[in-house]
């Protein structure tokens, strides 16, 4: 995905604030504010209002809207004098579209987590369970893949689009209104390809549906989508409105801004009385077929309605969602777009009534009361994204705080890491001694074209723990600040190195059986389908044994917890039990999984902790290659060989061998386990080899993320299996310390790349 910068989101606020507009397919609304926002939102039906002379509220209506919203806020009733003019019906409870995307979708939604889970070159990963359009190929982070996740050349998948059926490129993402699809024909697939190559925007290309014949009658020339909208509640999902999109004229998409219109749906399946376009005019005839729009019924619903319950459980950080789904030929529904955030809900309203029904009030004590007390817009600041954006930066830049689990480390500006990264090495260095002479020009030969001041303070840590010196060492600094940034999208990575997203963004990958988890306060089984709080605890209390683990910020072992429970414990205290081990875990997202149980080649090296090979790997050339490659183990009596804890790292050589060395995160150096005697040079661990095969089938369904530090597992099953992978901010000391420079043979070229194609002395 293509980075925003904070100056096009100020110009983006800036522009609508002061215009009322926003840029279509370009703009992302949701890193728009407030202002902006009702901005737009006021323009757009100001204009409904004057161009359709909608008639005015009474002062009855008026005072019952007052009545009704007194609690919550005051309310402009532009938007209820819209949606009564065009439904013909008065409904206080009517949410006003401003309120809505200000306060309440604000409230259920993760706005920010929105931006990068609605990407659809990422559905087939999210919704692997939900049957969408046929894959035809998607470009992801600027690299082709094919239907089996590989990556491929870009002459490759010129070959495969031009020779395929039907073919439908769509944007994956800020393509609202139907911007950026298009349905190419036999004689124009060379010259589009050929334009996609002009940008790296990511897309799909899929099949075009077949759609059952009762939605094609309705307007031929497009694919008639049902629109459902859902709320995800901690007793399961419900669903809020539907109605059917219909195209109009010659337009190949239904979608409003194209000629489109909504028209109600009710629980039956039968369409309301009339229809909502775009420009605030009312249908009750299509405009072109000019068949009734009341009283159609339509097939499928049932089975879109069952797509939606099944697909909205892991999109729990988004609560409310809003569904476009085709119903094929056979009658099963087909998901083409889930709307995560900013779907608009004038047009939905106006033709089926008030969005939350029955629920607007408990809804809306949800949202603008906790335990009664009227929220503030600054609730819970501290524990916020934006929160720990400025309290956590000024932290690691005033003192060099970091602590694992609390720090937000994909937060941390490139001043803050810096002086992090210092404060953990600079107390080391006593230990070693400085540079030569010729040490230190050699690495000036080799950075000053690239960088000024390059820190050699990382070669020396690097040379003084692992008695070999190389200037193409990569100081943890330039790692962190520079390159990471370069090749991976930190933002993105954010949310998506999330544990509870690895089953289906990994989908196909052995990963350790998953019992239970709970992301955004909503409790899911193994299949993401959401159960209550009491049957997750009835869940949990039937293993005797599982790993707790926070799903996010757990580097270095934090928020992980082993729970052991014999057969004969009473129920009541395996309850107790469980809830006091989730009370550690404050409320955050977690992923409960049964404890995995390593081979023999990794046990025997340390028994107590499952021991994992971390392995790193790069995008380069379309082609997924491995550069390094390091066996970790926990030391005494740990459960887990993370480094922060205290673990070992120990290089493997070409001959999946491992080195003489391990060495700690302070530094302190080992030829054999401190605990179990074990000696490293020279032990065979040819294991690693179903671990790298394991990385090279992942790394492509996160082609966004061009350098990833997996965690590799071998079971006793023999089978490799992910237990993590670190998008953004794993560190390169140890494993440069025990096996030499991080990006060996690709050294110059990386710095080329990110630095830029300088001109280097040979």
């Amino acid at each position: 995905m293509k980075k925003r910068k904070g100056l096009q989101i100020l110009k983006d606020n800036v522009y609508s604030a002061y215009t009322g507009e926003f840029r279509e397919g370009i703009t992302d609304l949701n890193t728009l504010h407030n202002i902006a926002l009702k901005s737009i939102l006021r323009k757009k039906n100001l204009k409904m209002v004057k161009d359709n002379s909608y008639r005015e509220l009474t002062e009855e209506e008026k005072a019952k809207i007052e009545e009704f919203y007194r609690p919550y806020a005051t309310v402009d009733t532009l938007y209820h004098r819209v949606y009564t003019s065009r439904s013909g019906r008065f409904f206080a409870e009517y949410i006003p579209e401003d309120l809505y995307a200000c306060r309440i979708e604000r409230y259920y939604t993760d706005r920010e987590a929105a931006r990068f889970l609605d990407n659809k070159c990422y559905y087939y990963s999210f919704f692997a369970n939900i049957r969408q359009p046929e894959r035809i190929l998607m470009r992801m982070g600027g690299y082709w893949i094919d239907p089996g996740r590989r990556i491929i050349p870009a002459d490759e998948a010129k070959k495969i689009f031009v020779n395929s059926t039907d073919p439908v490129v769509k944007k994956a993402f800020n393509s609202e209104g139907g911007f950026g699809v298009s349905f190419p024909g036999e004689n124009d697939r060379n010259v589009i390809f050929d334009d996609l190559l002009k940008n790296n925007d990511d897309i799909v290309i899929q099949k075009k549906i077949k759609q059952h014949e009762a939605y094609r009658t309705l307007h031929p020339e497009s694919v008639n989508t049902l629109r459902i909208m859902s709320l995800a509640t901690r007793k399961g999902i419900i669903i809020l409105k539907a109605a059917i999109r219909i195209g109009s004229g010659r337009s190949s998409v239904d979608n409003i801004c194209n000629g489109g219109f909504f028209v109600g749906v009710g629980k039956s399946g039968v369409t309301m009385d009339i229809g909502a376009g775009a420009d605030g005019r009312v249908l009750k005839e299509h405009p072109d077929l000019h068949y009734a729009l009341g009283g159609i019924k339509l097939p499928g619903i049932d089975n879109a309605v069952k797509l939606v319950k099944k697909a909205h459980g892991i999109m729990s950080h988004c609560r409310i969602a809003a569904w476009d789904i085709a119903i094929d030929e056979e009658g099963e529904a087909v998901l083409i777009e889930t709307n995560l955030s900013m779907a608009g809900i004038g047009n939905i309203q106006s033709c089926s009534g008030p969005l939350f029904g029955k629920l607007t009030k408990p809804i809306l004590d949800e949202v603008f009361y906790k335990n009664g007390v009227k929220r503030h817009t600054f609730d819970d600041f501290a524990n916020s994204k934006t929160g720990h954006l400025i309290i956590d930066n000024i932290k690691g830049a005033a003192t060099g705080y970091y602590r694992s689990g609390k720090t937000r480390a994909g937060l941390l500006t490139d001043i803050a890491l810096k002086r992090i990264d210092k404060k953990a090495v600079l107390p080391l260095l006593s230990r070693y001694p400085e540079l030569t002479s010729d040490e230190l020009r050699s690495i000036h030969e080799l950075y000053d074209p690239y960088v000024k001041n390059v820190p050699t303070i990382y070669h020396r840590y690097y040379k003084g723990t692992s008695g070999r010196f190389y200037p193409e060492y990569i100081p943890e600094e330039m790692y962190l600040c520079d390159i990471t940034r370069y090749l991976n999208d930190r933002d993105m990575a954010f949310y998506y190195d999330h544990k509870c997203y690895y089953g289906r963004l990994f989908d196909g990958i052995d990963q350790p059986k998953t019992v239970v988890m709970r992301i955004n306060g909503i409790w899911l089984d193994d299949d993401y389908r959401v159960i209550s709080p009491s049957a997750a605890l009835k869940y949990l209390c039937k293993e005797n044994e599982a790993v707790y683990k926070t799903a996010q910020y757990s580097e270095g072992g934090a928020g992980v917890a082993f729970l052991s429970m014999p057969k004969d414990m009473p129920q009541k205290e395996k309850e107790s039990l469980v809830r006091t081990t989730l009370k550690g875990q404050k409320g955050a997202d977690v992923i409960i999984q049964r404890p995995l149980r390593q081979c023999e080649e990794t046990k025997w090296i340390h028994p107590d902790s499952v021991n994992t090979f971390r392995i790193v790997s790069l995008i380069m050339d379309d082609e997924v290659h491995i550069l390094q490659a390091a066996l970790r183990t926990g030391v005494g009596s740990s459960k887990t060989d993370n480094g922060r804890g205290g673990g070992i790292y120990i290089g493997i050589d070409e001959d999946n061998c491992l080195k003489e060395i391990g060495v700690r995160e302070n530094g302190e150096t080992y030829k054999a386990h401190p605990d179990s005697g074990a000696t490293f040079k020279g032990t065979n661990l040819e294991c690693v080899e179903k671990a790298y095969e394991l990385v090279k089938k992942a790394h492509p369904m996160i082609a966004h993320m061009r350098l990833v530090s997996w965690d590799v597992a071998i079971d006793d099953k023999g089978r490799a299996v992910l237990i993590e992978c670190n998008l953004t901010l794993g560190s390169c000391n140890c494993v440069q310390m025990v096996n030499g420079p991080f990006f060996g043979g690709f050294t110059h070229r990386i710095l080329d790349e990110v630095y830029g194609n300088i001109s280097r002395k040979e």
